[in-house]
């Protein structure tokens, strides 16, 4: 029932606030998953290797994250919810656009798949 979306992103400013950017994205795509009314597994970003924020389905984050300039950052982008894979897809490049919209950046997406995996089979099952 888990839509998976994994992605890295690179964020390219020339007012040197990719990184600020960068936890704007986060915010953005949060609120419209929540605004989507879906589930969510979890949803965690990785920026730089530095700046780690996740939200789950139990409680809304406030960000308080005051990062240095920063012309470029890289955001890695890990997602389990509760939908298909391409709604969530499209749910995070209208996040994208809005984001590279609204700060005047641009987010290019490095690598991006989103998927459905199987019901598990097992090899081995344990008998009574």
């Amino acid at each position: 029932m888990l839509a998976w979306l994994d992605a890295e992103l690179k964020i390219y400013s020339a007012a040197n606030n990719a990184k600020q950017t960068a936890i704007k994205l986060t915010q953005v795509i949060y609120q419209y998953i929540q605004n989507a009314g879906l589930a969510t597994g979890h949803l965690k970003f990785l920026i730089d290797d530095a700046i780690k924020i996740s939200y789950t389905s139990s409680a809304e984050k406030e960000i308080i994250v005051n990062p240095e300039p920063a012309s470029s950052a890289f955001v890695l982008l890990n997602a389990r919810v509760q939908t298909t894979p391409a709604f969530l897809s499209n749910l995070i490049n209208h996040a994208i656009q809005k984001v590279e919209t609204e700060t005047n950046c641009t987010i290019v997406q490095e690598s991006f798949s989103s998927f459905q995996p199987g019901y598990p089979k097992p090899t081995y099952r344990i008998a009574d």
